[in-house]
């Protein structure tokens, strides 16, 4: 088994293989280190986590759960929602640590790690998939029954496939960081503005990040820290402590797209993670759908090793409805927003159908 990634779909899939079994090498691209920022993960994505096998103390010694979430979109009212004792809600997430978490689990289940310099290609065989890369100047081929491509936004095996990326929308974030009075820790508020949406989020010690969404061709001009402030909503004020803190912050920008591959696999190969979609951070989704994504695929691939292709086909089928689920609930709740920036996608004709 082949797996390309570098990220945590990439290291989760690397782990449900060898967890069944499975000789597993993950072809690590070489990436831009990003820095950590606090990020909820949703309790469905934490109960896959320890499906996968990391243990509920290390996760939330890692990652504390959110103590109140405050959320207002549209003319509604604010909604505060505190953790309710006894039942697993969602956590504060660093995706950094996250990420190493599942390269050490999968490291000590005995995946192999080959980092590389980039794919020069790719193609599927009679009985697998034959990959060519470079490493060190120069280029090597290896051989494998099955791959999959958790290699993100840049879905580095299945461009080499010729399979294209179809974009839905140009929502970017930019965001500040700065530190939260202490009474907020471990919060996080969504807020919806009159040209795109906030979200704001603190992790235990403080440490906390404000993002700004919006639709990118309406953008005009710098955005810079004095912009983002103006953005800030009453609610997530009363929650930021040290304001010239927060003025002298670096932007950071984000690609927040909606976006998907017109296939998710081959005969030999299935894409999982951001590598086959894209999702709006708004729904809370993109990484617990990128863990789900990599077990099941794990799964499929490891059960047609066997001889049954039965999951694969489950597994594209799948996927399908869980992204035409998440276009009509996205388009539901930017419906309700009255300002200019108010995106309602629409999928391709036809492109639900060849996924």
């Amino acid at each position: 088994m082949l797996v390309v990634g570098a990220g945590i779909a990439a290291f989760a899939a690397a782990l449900c293989c060898v967890r069944q079994g499975i000789i597993t090498t993950v072809l690590v691209p070489a990436r831009r280190l990003k820095p950590e920022f606090p990020e909820m993960l949703n309790a469905s994505g934490f109960r896959t986590l320890l499906r996968l096998g990391l243990t509920r103390s290390e996760l939330i010694r890692s990652f504390p759960e959110v103590r109140e979430h405050r959320s207002r979109w549209g003319d509604t009212t604010m909604h505060v929602r505190p953790r309710v004792p006894g039942l697993q809600g969602p956590v504060i997430l660093g995706k950094a640590s996250l990420t190493n978490m599942l390269r050490t689990a999968a490291l000590e289940g005995g995946a192999k790690f080959l980092e590389i310099e980039r794919l020069v290609s790719i193609k599927e065989t009679e009985s697998g998939v034959l990959m060519s890369f470079m490493k060190d100047g120069a280029v090597y081929e290896l051989a494998g029954g099955y791959a999959i491509d958790a290699s993100g936004r840049a879905a580095r095996l299945a461009r080499q496939m010729g399979i294209k990326r179809v974009t839905l929308d140009h929502l970017v974030a930019f965001l500040i960081r700065g530190p939260a009075l202490p009474e907020f820790a471990a919060c996080a508020a969504t807020v919806s503005i009159a040209n795109g949406w906030t979200f704001w989020a603190s992790d235990a010690l403080g440490h906390a990040v404000f993002s700004f969404f919006t639709a990118g061709r309406k953008l005009e001009g710098v955005v810079d820290a004095s912009h983002l402030l103006a953005s800030v909503p009453a609610e997530t004020q009363v929650m930021m402590a040290d304001t010239t803190t927060w003025a002298a912050s670096e932007v950071e920008s984000f690609n927040c797209s909606t976006s998907t591959l017109e296939r998710s696999g081959g005969v030999f190969w299935l894409a999982c993670g951001d590598a086959l979609q894209t999702f709006d951070p708004l729904t809370s989704t993109g990484i617990s759908t990128a863990l789900s994504q990599a077990d099941r695929a794990a799964e499929a691939i490891a059960a047609a090793i066997e001889g049954d292709r039965s999951l694969i086909d489950c597994y594209r089928a799948e996927v399908q409805l869980s992204f035409a689920r998440y276009i009509a609930e996205r388009n539901a709740y930017y419906g309700k927003s009255t300002g200019e920036g108010s995106t309602v996608v629409t999928p391709p004709a036809g492109l639900m159908s060849i996924m």
